[in-house]
């Protein structure tokens, strides 16, 4: 678990970082590097869709899904949320779902993107503090996600409204 912690702490490697030049030049890691790190660290993983709906504004698809790894027995899972305006589905919902699994992936740490395009870093943290700052973010919000996570492309205009939505359908 400690050399897990380790490499969850690390920085994306620098191959593995993109910029989209349609979000102010924003860094994203790349999914194949996604994939691959998580076979790597965890070996199998499980990903799957809780939920899709249109959002409130009727504009926006909006998915929540949930990424499961297991780790020396036993199992983690951090949900991912992601909005986008429909233009072309066939294009969209793919993109939507990708973006919602780069999130859930975000949880695990700096080696997954978690602070990409911000000021901050987990590298130097502590094993400890990393687990508590692990157990913080699932303990603010039960889907494991926030709306300042998200990445710019992905805060539409009725991402805030449809989130309560979704949280509000998954409390019933």
């Amino acid at each position: 678990m400690k050399e897990i912690l380790e490499e969850l702490r690390k920085n994306p490697k620098a191959g593995d970082i993109d910029r989209n030049k349609f979000a102010g030049n924003s860094e994203f890691l790349k999914i194949g590097a996604i994939t691959r790190d998580l076979q790597s660290l965890f070996g199998l993983y499980q990903w799957e869709i809780l939920t899709s709906e249109w959002s409130l504004d009727g504009l926006s698809f909006v998915v929540v899904g949930r990424l499961t790894v297991t780790c020396e027995g036993n199992q983690y899972s951090f949900d991912g949320i992601a909005s986008k305006k429909i233009g072309d589905p066939h294009k969209d919902i793919p993109a939507i779902n990708a973006y919602c699994f780069k999130n859930a992936c975000k949880h695990l740490g700096n080696r997954f993107g978690a602070y990409l395009n911000k000021s901050i870093s987990i590298e130097s943290k502590t094993e400890t503090e990393h687990i508590e700052h692990m157990k913080s973010i699932k303990e603010l919000d039960r889907l494991g996600v926030y709306y300042n996570n998200l990445q710019p492309h992905e805060k539409t205009a009725g991402i805030k409204g449809a989130y309560k939505n979704i949280k509000m359908n998954l409390n019933k």
